[in-house]
């Protein structure tokens, strides 16, 4: 028996060590033939050379004079994006109608609010649920901003979930995340929604001020928009209907919870995961999704799943209806109504390599390989000749979720 064991390990051992002899050589790519030549460039510095790890490419860049480490070609567009759209808003506060607005707030009562929040975005989003209807209207915010005197005791926050729907259209406008990590740009967008909400400026009239920097923005903004009336949404309108559509799978409400009030995952991603996963309703395993994103504790892990949750839709819809999906710490397992079994991996470029064999070994049962990015021959080669590797799937197989329909 001892003797068996040990051929076994001798095996085990020869068969890893063949696989991995067999990893290919580290990849770089160059940035501009990924990303193209950023618009604004006197803001943007990307270091030509982009590393790849076997899954993700990583950027180094400087943008706005901070230096940065920025993982996946989708964040970096979307960082670069951001810069052009800091560059507008920075445009916008040329302007004199930027400029009217602010007089116009400073002498308004509400200008003292705003100077006495140290963390107003923190302050609007932790407005108790109960109240967050109030002010859905934004005709009715701007209208009022600034001018109205009231001795009700909710009067404030009514005027500060004003400001929130301003901004929340200002981002929509733009084609940008309300939600951004990205500091410089919230607190641009934090300066022109305050603005256009205590001083009555409008947003028409505001991007109309700055026709050259707003064009910048508007060629690419479609592309972020997931709903015409999505802008309209509080953010505790949008928990309330992911809470309802978590529900049906059993989750506690602590669990629940952990998703919806995310300590990491930004709304937009969640909700996105959410509306994803509620148009596979009948899908099994769903649940055990939602507990994996419960537990996911950076920006990037969240950004993979969101575009996990796509993956699989985007196979429900346009391949094969899915049966369940299983998750696993580097892909989801989906299981089609034919038995088939697909692994739905996120990634930019996929390569045979150490920090993604992991990958490679997890596929025996695999019939087909369902791929965000690229793969390397060597990859394809590794992942078996009898797997079928479609790639650019989200490119290939575009059927995005309204976010809105699914949702509201």
């Amino acid at each position: 028996m001892i003797k068996m064991l040990n051929l076994l390990l001798v095996s085990v051992v020869s068969i890893s060590s063949v696989m991995a002899s067999q990893y290919e050589p580290a990849v770089t790519f160059d940035a501009t033939r990924i990303l193209g030549k950023p618009k604004s460039s006197l803001n943007a510095e990307i270091t030509p050379e982009v590393s790849n790890d076997g899954r993700f490419n990583h950027y180094s860049a400087r943008l706005h004079g901070v230096d940065m480490r920025i993982p996946t070609d989708d964040w970096m567009r979307e960082r670069l994006y951001e810069e052009e759209v800091i560059a507008v808003l920075r445009r916008i506060k040329d302007s004199d109608a930027y400029q009217k607005g602010l007089d116009a707030a400073m002498e308004a009562p509400m200008a003292l609010t705003r100077n006495t929040l140290n963390d107003p975005v923190a302050t609007l989003e932790s407005i108790p649920d109960g109240l967050s209807n109030l002010m859905q209207d934004f005709g009715a915010a701007i209208s009022s901003a600034g001018s109205r005197q009231s001795d009700d005791d909710n009067a404030l926050v009514k005027d500060l979930i004003g400001f929130n729907t301003v901004k929340r259209r200002l981002a929509f406008e733009l084609g940008v995340d309300v939600y951004s990590t990205n500091l410089l740009l919230q607190q641009e967008m934090d300066d022109v929604a305050w603005s256009m909400f205590a001083g009555g400026a409008v947003i028409d009239v505001a991007l109309a001020a700055a026709p050259l920097a707003a064009s910048l923005a508007i060629e690419l903004s479609e592309q972020a928009k997931t709903g015409s009336l999505s802008w309209r949404i509080p953010p505790a309108t949008m928990q309330q209907a992911m809470v309802r559509s978590i529900k049906q799978y059993g989750l506690t409400d602590a669990e629940i919870e952990s998703v919806v009030f995310h300590k990491t995952c930004n709304l937009n991603h969640l909700s996105s995961m959410v509306a994803n996963m509620q148009a596979m309703s009948a899908v099994k395993g769903i649940d055990r999704f939602y507990r994996q994103v419960a537990g996911l504790n950076s920006e990037l892990d969240c950004r993979i799943h969101q575009k996990a949750a796509m993956l699989a839709y985007l196979y429900h819809v346009n391949k094969l209806p899915l049966q369940r999906i299983d998750v696993y710490p580097h892909y989801i397992r989906l299981i089609d109504v034919n038995k088939r079994q697909v692994m739905a991996i996120v990634g930019d470029y996929l390569a045979y390599r150490p920090d993604s064999r992991l990958i490679f070994e997890s596929n025996r049962d695999a019939n087909m390989v369902w791929l965000s990015g690229e793969a390397s021959a060597t990859a394809v080669k590794m992942l078996g000749k009898d797997i079928l590797v479609e790639q650019k799937t989200t490119q290939r197989y575009q059927a995005p979720v309204d976010i809105v329909t699914v949702l509201m």
